[in-house]
């Protein structure tokens, strides 16, 4: 970085010296600043990119099911996940916790490439925030229908895993196929996806999800009034 700028300060000099001004001009051409510039920039709008996206989301969803404590729901049921996924990609790129197997794929080097991120994350949140509806708009139909919380949890869960597990699966294997190649970036970008797609389908969806849901039931669905009374259990059965 150092010496791109400091190359860039001396042309800019000498476009600036009165000698040759109107006689010639200088540029740096070269595909490895235009990857700087890219670089600098993306560091500088990503977290404005990513505060947008996140909260014209929270709020999107909050009006779909006019519920608006969802959104808290949604940021240790999306963000946090993601965050851990790019942890556990830190460890293995950066700090070498794979570097045994011998896989060229998931051993450590130079870090992650810039670039990952950015490609990488707004398809994360999109897989995640897909599951997380199709689950909790189920949730959210059997609760109204007069079922307990935690009957409605156990039907929904019962009724989206096997399409969730299903759809999770085909979108790792077709992801895989970046961790076969012999490109660094494809290899760090598969790992991301692979990965993120597999912790939301087995771990987040049926457990995290669910574990969340059954801690408070009224503010899962305020201020919208469901059934309280002669609640069904998950066989169909009052309580």
């Amino acid at each position: 970085m150092k010496p791109s700028r400091s190359l860039r300060a001396l042309i800019d000099d000498l476009n600036r010296n009165e000698s040759i001004e109107g006689v010639a001009t200088f540029y740096v051409h070269s595909s490895l600043y235009w990857q700087i510039d890219s670089m600098e920039q993306t560091n500088e709008r990503m977290p404005w990119m990513l505060s947008m996206i996140i909260l014209g989301i929270f709020v999107m969803i909050a009006l779909m099911f006019k519920a608006p404590f969802l959104p808290l729901r949604l940021f240790f049921a999306v963000v946090i996940p993601i965050a851990f996924v790019y942890g556990v990609a830190v460890g293995i790129y950066v700090l070498g916790w794979l570097d045994w197997m011998e896989w060229a794929s998931l051993h450590s080097g130079d870090g992650i490439i810039w670039m990952a991120p950015c490609v990488t994350i707004t398809v994360l949140m999109g897989l995640a925030l897909d599951y997380e509806i199709f689950l909790f708009s189920r949730v959210f139909e059997y609760r109204h229908k007069g079922y307990g919380t935690r009957a409605s949890i156990v039907l929904a869960v019962a009724n989206t895993g096997p399409i969730i597990s299903a759809a999770g699966i085909v979108m790792a294997m077709a992801f895989f196929g970046m961790l076969l190649q012999c490109i660094v970036s494809s290899n760090q970008m598969g790992f991301l996806f692979v990965f993120g797609v597999l912790i939301d389908t087995f771990i987040v969806r049926p457990m995290l999800v669910p574990s969340i849901l059954s801690l408070v039931d009224a503010l899962n669905w305020w201020p919208n009034k469901v059934p309280m009374d002669n609640l069904l259990d998950e066989y169909g059965n009052i309580k």
